[in-house]
């Protein structure tokens, strides 16, 4: 049965670990930048061994695959269902034309990394690509613990006090299996600083007219970030077992990002004993969505994406990203 199920996942560093314990001037061969295969060989040995690292680091950005099955479908992805029949378009009468504005819309749909949703035998949900044992560990566990918390898996307290000396991560919970605030009083207080951005993607029309502030509900870019102040300062009402932080500044910028986007950046400032990541990330997501509510008249095909932690500091493991 060739069904996902984590225990049977054998990831490819673990594989190289393994053989280089035998073979240890195992040595990597260049290899061109659309190869799908990992290219490795050891000296004094005839042929090489690849490793087709589809799941734990997937190379699908570079993939220029087509396959073609006996059936005549056109497949952009092994690995994907879909499926486009180039033998029932010839039969109705296709011109050439036709067929290769098909095949370059295939070509041009081809994803930077798989698309579907990976989930092992018992349902647990992975994301769709596994980037470590240690992060699919988490995950499942994380999975638990929500079941537990939110009645979706008779679970015991004594399962879940083992997952949680299993995964130091879930903090919220005690020993006795119930829902916890994170007591910070033993921490130093320091300055916190985080800084997080997101984007809400608008036509042209729209970005015009907000540039000219001529959106009937009024100044979207000022309202928006009222709107995210508003949001960072309440938190804590908003994120359940968030502390309340007393904020010294919040700042939102919003600007115009190409021809159809506004990007926006909240920074957090406080002079606390736990960091304040939650606050910038509430003030980006609310700020988007006042964008949304003071457009969505004029158009509901706004898209809110990207909305991420660009930076924190002042806490005990500051962090950037890269």
């Amino acid at each position: 049965g060739n069904k996902w199920n984590i225990q049977k996942f054998y990831p490819y560093q673990e594989m190289l670990k393994d053989i280089s314990q035998k073979y240890p001037t195992l040595y990597k061969i260049e290899d061109d930048k659309n190869d799908t295969s990992k290219a490795y060989k050891v000296p004094n040995f005839e042929g090489q061994i690849g490793f087709i690292t589809s799941m734990s680091q997937n190379f699908c950005g570079t993939c220029n695959r087509l396959r073609i099955t006996a059936d005549g479908n056109l497949k952009a992805c092994l690995f994907g269902p879909n499926e486009i029949s180039l033998r029932d378009m010839m039969r109705s009468g296709a011109s050439e034309e036709e067929l290769t504005q098909i095949i370059s819309g295939a070509v041009k749909k081809k994803k930077k990394q798989h698309a579907v949703k990976i989930r092992n035998e018992s349902g647990i949900y992975l994301g769709s690509t596994l980037l470590s044992p240690q992060l699919n560990k988490r995950r499942e566990l994380d999975y638990k613990l929500n079941a537990l918390l939110f009645g979706r898996n008779n679970l015991s307290v004594a399962q879940l006090r083992s997952y949680c000396t299993q995964n130091s991560k879930l903090t919220h919970v005690g020993d006795d299996g119930k829902l916890k605030m994170v007591d910070v009083g033993s921490k130093t207080v320091t300055k916190r600083t985080a800084i997080a951005s997101g984007v809400v993607q608008l036509n042209t029309e729209i970005i015009q007219l907000i540039k000219e502030n001529s959106i009937k509900k009024g100044d979207v870019i000022t309202v928006a970030k009222v709107a995210g102040i508003m949001a960072a300062k309440r938190t804590d009402q908003t994120i359940p077992l968030c502390h309340n932080i007393a904020l010294s500044s919040v700042n939102i910028d919003i600007d115009v990002e190409g021809e159809c986007g506004l990007r926006i950046r909240a920074v957090t400032i406080a002079g606390d004993k736990t960091g304040v990541e939650m606050e910038a990330l509430t003030a980006v997501s609310v700020a988007a969505l006042t964008v949304y509510d003071m457009c969505k008249a004029l158009s509901h095909d706004i898209v809110i994406k990207d909305i991420r932690l660009e930076q924190k500091t002042g806490g005990k493991s500051d962090y950037m990203r890269k």
